[in-house]
């Protein structure tokens, strides 16, 4: 089985897509590209015959080959049309969805297929799905993808973004059956519990729309350091509890699980340490 991981330092020249390659990508299980695409092969989808943007993922539709698993920062409708072409993907990581110099509704419209056409031919063998997000909008959770995230019953690590405006401020009446529909990570929760494999859960904040092109900045900074804080907050205050909460919680690096408090009641998710940096 071949596993191929491809970096910017590699001589893209010398590495083409031919007649003397392409037997060898009959084995590919597992392909990783990262900053190896130019923002032009991103946008306007390079044809040429080197491992370009713009035909790897045709090269691999059209010649069957179906990976086990991706890493990838080149979110680009190619690489949904091959995702919806096959089944069996087990691990899938977006690590940059998409580019900050991809327009906004480009970048929605590319995540509204994500989700609704690649990802259902996945459901069954999909175990660990990582969306790293740049900024707000349909690539995070929201409830446009929480039915199809719910078929993933395989999956043992997921990784998503919250936008801002989806968290609901927390009730008092943490008892109230119509709480969890006002607030994103409570669903995603309750959709959680009913992954029978799943042990661990990353969630975290995404850029401001409005700051797309300026890589960040205080104010961006600012929003995501609230936006954390406030999914924190719904973790900490989500009920009610029940045996298929087995999962533990990542807030960027902060861990949670489920513990009860200093009486030995309550159980809830409480903070229980932090990641280290690698």
């Amino acid at each position: 089985m071949l596993k191929i991981r491809i970096f910017r330092s590699v001589l893209l020249h010398s590495l083409s897509l031919d007649a003397t390659v392409l037997p060898h990508l009959r084995s590919l299980i597992s392909l990783t590209t990262e900053g190896i695409f130019s923002p032009q092969d991103q946008v306007s989808g390079n044809q040429g015959a080197g491992f370009s943007s713009g035909n790897v993922w045709s090269v691999l539709q059209l010649e069957k080959i179906h990976l086990q698993e991706i890493v990838t920062d080149d979110v680009q409708l190619g690489l949904i049309e091959y995702l919806a072409s096959f089944s069996g993907l087990r691990r899938l990581r977006l690590t940059q969805a998409p580019s900050y110099r991809t327009l906004p509704q480009m970048s929605d419209q590319l995540a509204i297929k994500f989700y609704e056409q690649a990802l259902q031919n996945h459901i069954h063998s999909l175990d660990s799905l990582k969306i790293n997000t740049n900024y707000e909008g349909n690539w995070s959770f929201t409830s446009h993808c929480s039915s199809i995230i719910k078929k993933c019953t395989r999956l043992t690590f997921l990784k998503l973004s919250i936008n801002f405006e989806d968290m609901a401020e927390e009730k008092d009446d943490k008892e109230d059956s119509s709480a969890s529909g006002n607030n994103v990570i409570w669903s995603l929760l309750d959709i959680c519990a009913a992954l029978p494999a799943l042990k661990t859960l990353k969630l975290f904040s995404a850029f401001p729309e409005h700051s797309r092109g300026s890589k960040g900045g205080t104010v961006a900074s600012k929003h995501r350091a609230r936006a954390n804080a406030k999914i924190s907050r719904s973790v900490r205050s989500y009920q009610p509890i029940t045996s298929s909460h087995a999962f533990r919680i990542f807030i960027v690096r902060d861990e949670f699980e489920l513990r009860n408090d200093e009486l030995g009641m309550n159980l809830a998710y409480r903070r229980v340490g932090r990641m280290r940096e690698h």
